[in-house]
């Protein structure tokens, strides 16, 4: 298994911390990174648990919105994982992100894995 960078620009105007987690809801620009290749998403994280950390939501692949997906995921303190599950073109396909959130909340940083890739 191969691991491979992503970083995640939010882009929404403020972020608020909700103790002991940062609430990730809005609208995050991801760049997943393979190679020298760069991967452009969209994350629109609709449902966030301040209690658990558990969040929720759905992207594109931003070349070609015909690649949609659906993404849960937890944050912890400044960790965040998640899981994005592709339901348009190449449905099943699935990538697993391991993440940190910077001390501002506008930018995380970390690893995605596919076992095919």
């Amino acid at each position: 298994m191969l691991l491979f960078a992503f970083i995640l620009l939010f882009s929404a105007a403020s972020v608020f911390a909700a103790a002991p987690n940062w609430d990730v809801s809005g609208t995050w620009n991801l760049d997943f990174t393979f190679g020298s290749g760069h991967y452009l998403h969209t994350m629109t994280v609709t449902n966030f648990n301040l209690i658990t950390g558990a969040f929720s939501g759905t992207g594109v692949y931003n070349p070609d919105n015909s690649y949609t997906w659906t993404v849960t995921g937890t944050v912890d303190g400044s960790t965040v994982t998640f899981h994005i599950l592709y339901t348009g073109t190449n449905a099943g396909y699935y990538v697993d992100t391991n993440g940190t959130i910077n001390s501002t909340g506008i930018l995380m940083s970390g690893t995605w894995s596919n076992p095919s890739q």
